[in-house]
């Protein structure tokens, strides 16, 4: 029996955030097809992967791994998750990643 999409935390976390699974594996690093396959339960969540969905959104690791779909979502810092989290988390990343690519460039100079 095929799951809902809704029946695994990253589809819940994907779908609150309004993102697709193209986009959100874009985010991650990862494929299409491994996120679906994870939503579908095809294939398990690994901590590895729980790591990166946490870095890259600020949920915690540890409500994705619980695998409870219904219970609310938990940022990285213990509290109730909101968009906001994601939206801090992902401009932190975007500033990280201008820096590295600022000083790849002065070095060339």
């Amino acid at each position: 029996m095929r799951r809902s999409r809704l029946e695994h935390p990253v589809a819940v976390l994907r779908t609150f955030l309004g993102l697709g699974q193209k986009e959100f594996a874009e985010i991650t690093e990862r494929s299409t097809a491994t996120i679906q396959s994870v939503e579908l339960g095809r294939l398990s969540l690994s901590p590895k992967l729980a790591e990166r969905i946490s870095l890259e959104t600020g949920v915690s690791v540890g409500w994705l791994l619980d695998a409870d779909p219904s219970a609310p979502i938990v940022s990285a810092e213990g509290t109730p998750y909101t968009k906001s989290h994601y939206e801090e988390c992902r401009a932190s990343r975007d500033r990280s990643e201008e820096r590295r690519v600022g000083k790849e460039c002065r070095s060339r100079w």
